[in-house]
């Protein structure tokens, strides 16, 4: 495969489906480092990866060469002067939730990670450097996901709400992140 910017969709589609078996791909030099599960990478898989690498190697280098520091959009630097003023104010707290249908924890894990990967505001922390504030986007890691087995719980429904009540009062640490919790 030649490189070709336009088929950045198709290398996120392939590094998602390389994430969803729990493989690990990354640039390493002029080649391509992994970690798999055995048997996930199957030689299809592998060898789908090598037509596309000029691609990959392009797509690793862009996310290397990122700029580390950007400016505060004004709806950041809001946010980020409201929390100096009021540490422990949990006005910018949104939580709802979501009814799933049965499909599994490593399933919702899965799609909690590509949520994460895909959204660089969910990855997103402030620091400051000589006097001012920047935002800087961390790397794909592991979400937050918590998870609550209420299923037996005398009232599921009541010790759910008792869960949003006490996340609703945890502030996010707008300096390390993460800025997302996922509960399940």
């Amino acid at each position: 495969m030649r490189s070709n910017p336009a088929g950045s969709s198709s290398i996120e589609a392939l590094l998602l489906d390389l994430s969803t078996r729990g493989i690990r791909l990354w640039a390493d030099g002029d080649n391509l480092g992994f970690e798999a599960p055995a048997g996930a990478f199957t030689p299809d898989l592998k060898q789908r990866v090598r037509e596309a690498k000029a691609d990959l190697l392009a797509h690793f280098s862009a996310e290397a060469t990122a700029p580390l520091l950007q400016e505060l959009s004004p709806a950041q630097e809001a946010i980020w002067l409201a929390r100096l003023d009021r540490p422990d104010d949990v006005a910018y707290t949104i939580i709802f939730p979501i009814a799933l249908p049965p499909v599994g924890e490593e399933v919702v894990k899965e799609a909690v990670q590509y949520i994460i990967d895909r959204h660089e505001a969910l990855r997103t922390v402030f620091t400051e450097k000589d006097g001012r504030t920047f935002q800087r986007v961390l790397p794909t890691g592991a979400p937050v996901l918590l998870v609550h087995d209420i299923v037996d719980a005398e009232n599921p429904k009541a010790t759910a709400e008792q869960i949003f009540i006490r996340e609703v009062a945890r502030h996010f640490d707008l300096r390390n992140g993460p800025l997302v919790r996922f509960h399940l």
